[in-house]
């Protein structure tokens, strides 16, 4: 604990001084952080207004200004707007909590397909692509018929081997890409140092 400052430190007895120097420094110091959002160069940082928009209708919404008419009118209705939905959420409509189940048991079979339907098939389009420099993963590279998947060896030229992006394998976005160079670079690790230790050091032993 910093008595000064009272901040508190879970600290681990396995880290050099120096590491720990930088990570009491971290935690207090906030210029001394790196702002995630700039780990790529040009990077374009999306600015949005949601978040506070939000909070202020959430601080704007008075419970106790809608009534028992307020709360029928809004289960009148075949949709339900904003009022209605405020309506809806404020405690005036406690007593109506079994007239809102059966509102929700009248949408029928049909329109959850529907909506399950527009869900599950809605429709992009793409217009365009960034630059090379913010590329999530490079296509192309050595052919997996000229490797050995349970070794990442070379099926052509023996002792070479090959992980991650330099393979012609690439993946969407969603950490495939980050797998597939983890777990090629161990397979293609391992037995690359088991070669070394084969054919290299067997060698020197020999002479």
């Amino acid at each position: 604990m910093n008595e000064e400052n009272q901040v508190y430190f879970v600290d681990s007895d396995k880290l050099p001084p120096a590491a720990l120097e930088r990570k009491h420094r971290l935690e207090q110091d906030p210029s001394f952080r790196t702002n995630h959002m700039e780990y790529m160069e040009g990077m374009e940082v999306i600015q949005s207004d949601i978040k506070d928009k939000v909070e202020a209708a959430m601080k704007a919404f008075d419970y106790d200004a809608y009534t028992a008419s307020d709360v029928e009118r809004a289960l009148s209705h075949e949709t339900c707007s904003i009022e209605d939905f405020k309506a809806l959420l404020s405690p005036a409509a406690a007593p109506y909590l079994e007239a809102m189940a059966r509102k929700a048991e009248e949408i029928t079979k049909k329109e959850l397909l529907q909506l399950v339907k527009q869900c599950k098939h809605m429709e992009v389009c793409v217009t365009g692509s960034k630059s090379f420099e913010q590329a999530q993963v490079c296509a192309g590279g050595v052919h997996t018929d000229e490797i050995d998947p349970k070794t990442m060896e070379s099926r052509l030229v023996p002792n070479i081997y090959f992980a991650g992006e330099v393979v012609d394998i690439d993946g969407m976005c969603g950490g495939y890409n980050l797998q597939w160079a983890w777990s090629s670079g161990y397979v293609a690790g391992i037995h690359a140092a088991g070669s070394y230790r084969t054919h290299f050091c067997v060698r020197c032993t020999e002479k």
